[in-house]
């Protein structure tokens, strides 16, 4: 047999023989092909060439022959090459309606013959390179298959096409001073989408493409909001403009008269609790505070929820007419200290407070007070419901 070659690499195998010249070669394929690239020299005795694929054990005769003799031997002819080896390994991401571009890397000898399965609509496999528009946002599996007569191989890649978040609203709606307000942006893009907001007042909270607050002041502000996910990011402006009350009195109280113990004005609404543990104030009209209790008022559910904790203080009942956030300046007596706790609990006005079943109850356990200033004044921030009785009770852990 002949020594072994391999594709893209120079193969040269020289014959010679005893005998008076002139001797004259001949090479015949018995069975089987001479790769493209080989050729026999029948001058020079030589079969060689630069092979540029493949074969194994192709059967060859090669006779020389002179005045005198003529002699014959069988010969067997293999090149070998380099399997398919995958490089690439991660697509990146496409876009819908931007154009996409990505070169699929492999080695690997002959010449290898790459197809696909799986591509998104828009995108098509040219030899090596997936070109194109990808138009529909999807997670595609696609399926690689690279050959050259060595081997067959295949690979499966993941290929995600999404959109960057675009923000459809043109303008916010705008606030009224002390009113609850609530905004929902429009928007379109893969999730998940992060956001964020500079240029926003204190009062307005921002998550999730959502504005949530109760406005302090009346002005103009200027909000810029980003929106990001793995596919881009795009950032848009706005204005937020905040209207003066046109009713600045305060809303009419939907408690008694016995059980309102507290003066009510456009500025402040301030009262005691009867065990004089804290104070509780807000300065909005929207807001209701009445009917002092003490820990015998306390029902079953507060206690049931309260277990291990040591009441510190139980403040008025709270209820505003318009759901919304609210701020409360709260005035601590001496007994309260750092690592209380300030409870809300809620009960709907279609419910009696009092009725120990009541299941419908709501509270902050996660208002911690972690310090206490020496004013012993802290300000806390829930969101509160209309329609709502709320009764605050401060509490100390066992």
């Amino acid at each position: 047999s002949l020594k072994s070659g391999k594709a893209f690499q120079h193969y040269e195998s020289k014959f010679s023989a005893t005998g008076t010249a002139p001797i004259i070669w001949s090479l015949e394929v018995l069975n089987g092909k001479l790769p493209n690239g080989i050729s026999f020299d029948s001058v020079n005795a030589i079969l060689g060439g630069y092979p540029t694929e493949t074969c194994k054990n192709v059967s060859l005769k090669l006779t020389a022959s002179n005045n005198t003799k003529t002699v014959s031997k069988n010969l067997k002819l293999t090149i070998t090459g380099d399997a398919p080896k995958f490089i690439t390994s991660k697509l990146p991401n496409g876009i819908v309606g931007e154009p996409y571009s990505e070169k699929i890397d492999y080695t690997g000898t002959p010449t290898i013959t790459l197809t696909e399965k799986g591509l998104p609509e828009g995108l098509t496999l040219n030899n090596n390179t997936i070109t194109g528009t990808p138009l529909k946002h999807r997670k595609y599996n696609v399926t690689f298959t690279a050959e050259n007569g060595v081997k067959k191989v295949t690979k499966k890649l993941t290929l995600t096409v999404g959109s960057i978040p675009e923000i459809l609203t043109s303008e916010l709606d705008p606030g009224v001073v002390k009113k609850s307000y609530k905004y929902t942006l429009e928007y379109t893009g893969t999730k998940t989408i992060k956001w964020s907001i500079t240029g926003n007042p204190k009062w307005l909270k921002f998550s999730n493409g959502k504005f949530s607050g109760t406005p302090r002041e009346s002005g103009e502000f200027e909000i810029t909001v980003t929106a990001k996910n793995s596919f881009g990011e795009v950032t848009k402006n706005f204005v937020l403009v905040i209207k003066e009350s046109s009713n600045n009195k305060a809303g009419a109280s939907e408690f008694s008269d016995d059980e309102i113990n507290n003066s009510i004005d456009n500025s402040e609404i301030e009262n005691e609790t009867e065990n004089d543990g804290a104070d509780l104030k807000n300065a909005s009209s929207e807001v209701v505070i009445g009917n002092p209790r003490s820990e015998n008022d306390l029902t079953t559910q507060e206690l049931k929820t309260l277990e291990g904790y040591t009441v510190g203080a139980i403040l008025p009942e709270v209820k505003v007419q318009e759901s919304g956030q609210y701020d409360f300046e709260v005035k601590l007596d001496e007994n309260i200290q750092s690592g209380a706790k300030l409870f809300w609990f809620a009960f709907p006005e279609s419910k009696n407070s009092n009725d120990d079943n009541i299941a419908e109850f709501y509270n902050i356990s996660g208002e911690e007070i972690s310090t206490v200033p020496d004013e012993k004044i802290i300000t806390v921030s829930p969101w509160l419901n209309e329609g709502i009785m709320y009764r605050p009770v401060i509490a100390v852990k066992k």
